[in-house]
């Protein structure tokens, strides 16, 4: 009986170690997206994207995990 209470501690330890709140990211704010697509102004007049546009846009697409933190609705 007190190898199963033994197995039990652990694993219930265990668990509480490895456990980690999760923490949902605000989506950005549409002044944060604009800030951030600023530079890419001209890509969308027909010039070359500059180096800070595509850095920009890398930077925004990989601060969320998957396409449904991508989309936001809008009310």
């Amino acid at each position: 009986m007190d190898c199963i209470r033994i197995l039990w501690s652990v694993a219930v330890g265990l668990l509480l170690v490895s456990w980690r709140p999760t923490v949902f990211a605000a989506p950005p704010t549409c002044d944060v997206v604009q800030n951030i697509l600023a530079p890419c102004v001209g890509f969308l007049t027909g010039q070359e994207p500059s180096k800070a546009c595509c850095t920009g846009v890398n930077n925004l697409n990989n601060s969320r995990k998957n396409k449904a933190d991508r989309v936001t609705e809008v009310n």
